[in-house]
């Protein structure tokens, strides 16, 4: 099992612009990060890198001592959870999607969906792909934190969810025991740090 990842050096550009400019930082699987900044400063690009769905132009990004490029699909879905800005629009039940894993965590998953205010309509009944845009949030929320065991990648988590929804994302994130990379420009998140690690771009 990977213990950390070391961002080193790298940097983004989109054509010619640089985003990114040699960015650094390590990142431990047991605590908590955010990861801050405007829009356009390079956020989503960079977690895009870390989780090897996009290219760095410089630099490198080692898990452990492997390459990003050097861990496969199983290995990395073992141990982590990414879950992107934009929300995948799934013909599938939210049962059926959280289904696919182990018995427990798929009862955690519907505890946590249904604190997350999910009908049994929105559960059962209804393919995520027809779902409203902050149902479909609490879905794959509901799915990432019932996923004790793995750290988590989250990207732009609050988007789309209402205060209440919000606060008991942060409350259920101070309570794993799992880390997680965040990024968010929202300040909200940022308010009762418990001991995360905050990098800004």
């Amino acid at each position: 099992l990977c213990s950390q990842i070391v961002v080193d050096s790298v940097s983004i550009k989109y054509g010619e612009k640089d985003v990114l400019k040699k960015f650094s930082c390590e990142i431990d699987f047991s605590k908590k990060y955010y990861i801050v900044g405007e829009n356009g400063s390079g956020k989503t690009s960079l977690l895009e890198c870390i989780v090897g769905i996009r290219t760095i132009e410089n630099g490198k990004i080692l898990y452990d001592s492997y390459d990003i490029k050097q861990l496969n699909d199983h290995v990395f879905y073992n141990q982590f959870i990414y879950l992107s800005q934009e929300d995948a629009a799934l013909d599938m039940k939210a049962y059926d999607l959280f289904g696919e894993a182990c018995c427990n965590v798929r009862d955690r998953a519907l505890k946590i969906a249904k604190q997350f205010g999910l009908e049994n309509n929105s559960i059962y009944s209804t393919s995520i792909s027809d779902l409203s845009g902050g149902e479909r949030k609490k879905v794959y929320l509901s799915f990432a934190l019932a996923n004790e065991d793995k750290f988590l990648f989250l990207d732009e988590p609050t988007n789309c969810l209402d205060l209440k929804s919000v606060e008991l994302l942060l409350q259920m994130l101070k309570e794993r025991k799992k880390g997680s990379l965040i990024i968010t420009h929202d300040m909200k998140m940022l308010e009762n740090k418990n001991g995360e690690i905050v990098y800004s771009l």
